[in-house]
């Protein structure tokens, strides 16, 4: 039997790289759904940065809490966390602060430009605290199948 050259390259091609990538084994990590609530003074936290950061050897994942204050994590490799302890953050600041006055005249402009204003810098609208997850106290253990923490922020 007569094999083409050009089909036999594909064939060992495919016999090589075929069994590998798509549908073969992944590197990725499995990822479980992480879900919640964040609050604080009783009320719901809409548009806080929520970051479980793993325990250094893990993938961190994050979301930022919706109006309603909950959250759905997501890491890099997908919706979801690895399995395991996470340190946790939380931070909700303030918009910074425009300019004040952007209509001005051309000597006002001038004397502005000789002293330019710094935007105020945003301020934590939250304790500060949770702001970092060795300061937090936050920590959850993220297990197979679907997990949901309530986080409740205290002064």
């Amino acid at each position: 039997m007569f094999v083409r050259p050009q089909l036999l390259i594909i064939l060992i091609f495919v016999a090589i790289f075929g069994t590998s990538g798509c549908g073969g084994v992944s590197d990725a990590p499995k990822l479980y759904r992480v879900t919640g609530v964040v609050t604080y003074k009783g009320q719901n936290v809409p548009g806080a940065k929520v970051m479980f950061m793993g325990d250094g050897t893990k993938p961190p994942a994050v979301d930022i809490t919706n109006d309603d204050g909950k959250y759905s994590l997501s890491s890099l490799a997908g919706p979801g966390a690895v399995a395991g302890r996470h340190i946790v953050a939380v931070v909700k600041e303030s918009e910074a602060e425009p300019f004040e006055k952007i209509n001005m005249s051309m000597e006002e402009a001038a004397v502005a430009a000789q002293k330019p204003e710094k935007p105020a810098k945003p301020t934590s609208l939250i304790p500060a605290k949770y702001s970092s997850p060795q300061s937090s106290g936050l920590e959850f253990e993220v297990t197979s199948g679907t997990n949901e923490f309530a986080i409740e922020l205290i002064d």
